[in-house]
Parts: C-alpha cells; structure tokens; sequence
C-alpha cells in the first residue's frame, strides 16, 4: 500500500456554490460542490490529513496531485525547478516596476506606498538599450519574459506597459523570440472596463 500525504501547495478558493481546489506546484484545479464538501472529506485535507473516504475517490484527489505519495519531496521539486530555470539560456525574465503607488491598501501587501514616482520616459529608453543588449549577447534565447509589477502596474498602463509592448513585440519578432507578458495586478483597472493591449 502507498503511504499518501496532503499537497502544501493546495489553495481552497470558495466561489459562488463550489469549492475550488487549485494546486499552485502541480498546476491543477478540482471543482467539489459546496454541498459535496464533507463527502469528499476537504475538512481533513485543510488539516493536512487523508480523508476517510472511498479509493475511487482517493485516486480522483490522486489524479489531481491534491494528494501525493509521500515521498515526494515537493520542496525540492521547487527547488530543481529553479536552479533549471537558472541554468536555462532560452528564456530571459525582465521585471518591471512602473510605479509602487497602489490604489487600494490590502492589509497583507508589504509595500509601503510611499514612493510614488513613476518611471520615466528615460527609464524606458534604458529598458530598450537593455533589451538590445539581451538580444545581442544571449545567442540561445527563444523566450523573452515580460513581467509587470508594482505597487499597482496598471496605474502606468498608459505611460509604460503599453509602451514597452508596442516597443518590445516587433524587436522580438524579428528575432523570432517569443514573448510572453505577465501582470501581477489586483485587477480593478480590468473591471473598470477599461480596454487594454497586450500585444
């Protein structure tokens, strides 16, 4: 019999009448229904411990890697994962800070909010001297990844993400590397309704 242990990196997301159950390592996602929360015993995975239910059940959690042998050690898993990434001469990550200034004060962000200068047209003429250089140098590189972050990055949509985009994708093109954009944001500017380009 294989001994089992709860995932760490299970997150319960409850919405509208279910549960989300997302796995942030192995990158899955299980739905329960929230009247079907006790039957497949969630209470004892938030405990970190094996629920008493049925094998096909088990093997469904099984499947989704909320449950996982015991063995593996999901730490170093991470762990490899990053010293690949490391290593890896394919694929460049660039971050951007627009602005620290949010617009909301969640009580678990760590920023201070004090800064509230935004970066400047010659900041990004920087940004694109570097990326040059990027593309100049690193001869194996296939992915270029854009990640914009902040205080709230949409604030300076306007002034720097859509401009770096606009600025970035044809340079990219050309070099036939692939861009992928990402935005750690709290998501108000996108319920405003407001339109936005990602290239």
């Amino acid at each position: 019999m294989d001994f089992m242990k709860i995932s760490k990196y299970n997150v319960f997301i409850p919405y509208s009448n279910a549960l989300f159950i997302y796995n942030t390592l192995w990158n899955t996602v299980f739905v329960i229904k929230k009247d079907k929360v006790k039957i497949w015993g969630i209470e004892y995975i938030q405990k970190y411990e094996i629920p008493p239910i049925d094998a096909n059940a088990i093997n469904v959690l099984k499947e989704k890697k909320i449950i996982i042998p015991d063995h593996i050690d999901e730490l170093n898993l991470i762990q490899e994962k990053l010293s690949r990434a490391k290593l890896d001469e394919s694929r460049y990550t660039m971050i951007i800070v627009p602005i620290l200034k949010c617009n909301f004060r969640c009580w678990y962000c760590y920023e201070n909010h004090e800064h509230k200068r935004m970066m400047s047209a010659n900041d990004l003429e920087k940004i694109e001297l570097l990326v040059y250089k990027i593309i100049q140098t690193k001869n194996n590189l296939k992915t270029f990844d854009i990640q914009f972050f902040g205080g709230e990055p949409m604030i300076g949509y306007n002034k720097i993400v859509k401009p770096t985009l606009i600025f970035l994708k044809p340079i990219l093109d050309a070099a036939k590397i692939k861009m992928t954009v990402g935005i750690t944001t709290n998501g108000y500017f996108f319920y405003k309704g407001e339109s936005v380009f990602f290239a």
